[in-house]
């Protein structure tokens, strides 16, 4: 049948909608320098008090939200700034907020111990030790715990954060990648070695199962929808995909593709938009339209590198941390060069949906 050019120019007008509704509208608005050329690894998120917290080296960055100004910094227990060849290899691993009890915490993986801090005043309270490398961390509101998760010892270690000391360990048999916790007494950890997901008691401190996160491989990033039981795992592997389960029974309801790299997820509650940061220099963002129906709406462009990311929950804006990075020749009959960072690259990334 031959269409008139007036239905083909209303057609194109309804696709042409359907797909500016589809775009997320996120882009990249802001770039932030900080100084120091140190590396980093996770960044956290305090809404409460705007802060961003960025892992730097031998520091916690505390980043304002807002002015994009640093307002202070947690220092390293062993950082020692008259030696700045020790400086450059990762120490701090990020922060995390507990604000509903004014604390927070950094993990510092060189000495194997947690600093507690004031959220207000952003003074150290205590330092406690908690075993070799600790790397990933999250906050557990349902019992006022910090939890660190080591590749070295291959578990989990609890943290009271009112008490400055050590509530547990939790042998997880491999190595942790990034966790969740839904509020309810249960964490979630991927599993990376073994393609799953570990799910833990938080108050019995007890490992209660762990699930295959097929099809997927290499699990690593994790964010969760606790209303609705859904948690986000953001997979590597050859065909780097984020993977829905369902938190009460490690049901894969769904998995769709996102970039290479990735290293964090985000859940953004009030716009049911399911992020993965890649270090391919993406973020996929994913469209919660159900608890069992999602689907991709936008790849946003960043930059190389920027593999691990925080959301502020009251601003729906996304920090993301990269810095340059270059390779030395390669000489005959010697190992590839490492890349090294460039000098005085280092820096934040804001990207939003305005």
């Amino acid at each position: 049948m031959k269409k008139s050019p007036a239905f083909i120019c209303a057609a194109t007008l309804i696709l042409t909608s359907v797909a500016a509704h589809a775009a997320s509208g996120y882009h990249l608005i802001k770039t932030i320098p900080i100084p120091g050329d140190w590396t980093w690894d996770y960044i956290g998120m305090d809404p409460d008090h705007r802060h961003v917290l960025v892992s730097h080296g031998p520091q916690l960055e505390i980043l304002n939200a807002d002015t994009y100004r640093v307002d202070g910094k947690i220092v390293a227990p062993d950082a020692d700034f008259s030696k700045p060849e020790t400086l450059a290899a990762m120490d701090v691993r990020g922060g995390a907020a507990a604000e509903d009890i004014g604390r927070g915490f950094v993990p510092n993986s060189r000495d194997g111990s947690v600093s507690i801090f004031d959220l207000k005043t952003m003074k150290v309270l205590a330092t406690v030790k908690v075993g070799a490398n600790p790397d990933g961390y999250l906050y557990d509101p349902a019992t006022q715990r910090g939890f660190t998760f080591s590749n070295r010892i291959k578990g989990a270690v609890a943290l009271d954060l009112r008490d400055a000391k050590m509530a547990g360990e939790v042998a997880l048999g491999s190595k942790p990648e990034a966790g969740a916790a839904d509020g309810k007494g249960n964490i979630f950890v991927n599993l990376q070695e073994k393609d799953q997901v570990a799910k833990i008691d938080s108050r019995k401190l007890m490992l209660e199962d762990t699930w295959s996160t097929g099809p997927c491989k290499e699990p690593t990033s994790m964010a969760i929808d606790a209303a609705n039981n859904r948690l986000f795992v953001g997979c590597r592997g050859a065909s780097p995909m984020l993977v829905v389960m369902d938190t009460t029974n490690g049901k894969v309801i769904t998995n769709l593709p996102i970039g290479m790299g990735t290293d964090a997820a985000a859940f953004d509650a009030e716009k049911r938009l399911v992020f993965t940061s890649n270090g391919e220099g993406t973020i996929s963002v994913i469209q919660e339209q159900s608890p069992d129906k999602f689907a991709v709406i936008d790849t946003v462009k960043t930059e190389p590198g920027a593999r691990t990311m925080a959301l502020d929950t009251r601003s729906h804006k996304l920090f993301l941390i990269t810095a340059d990075r270059t390779t030395a020749p390669a000489v005959a009959g010697q190992a590839a060069p490492r890349p090294r960072q460039v000098p005085g690259t280092f820096r934040v990334l804001v990207v939003g949906p305005e």
